[in-house]
């Protein structure tokens, strides 16, 4: 899923951070703000939580905790998507 996923990402992030650099505005720098906390939370809880699901470690929680981030990020990215509408 990675190799699928990573590109997609690194897609958003070069284009949010140079929207931001040649069309700074309000929204570009929310788009901004809004990746670079999905790309945070990615980084620093949903990968090693799916590493330790992966390795059987503390699974119950390790899924749990999945869970709440991925509210997180399905939140950051919908408002990403408002707010090209909003722009």
């Amino acid at each position: 899923v990675s190799w699928i996923i990573g590109p997609i990402l690194l897609l958003q992030i070069f284009l949010v951070v140079i929207e931001a650099i040649q069309e700074p505005s309000r929204y570009s720098l929310i788009r901004l703000g809004l990746v670079s906390v999905s790309w945070l939370i990615t980084v620093c809880i949903s990968v090693p939580l799916h590493r330790r699901i992966k390795r059987g470690e503390q699974r119950e929680q390790s899924i749990e905790r999945l869970i709440q981030s991925n509210w997180i990020r399905t939140l950051s990215w919908s408002s990403i998507l408002l707010s090209h509408f909003l722009s």
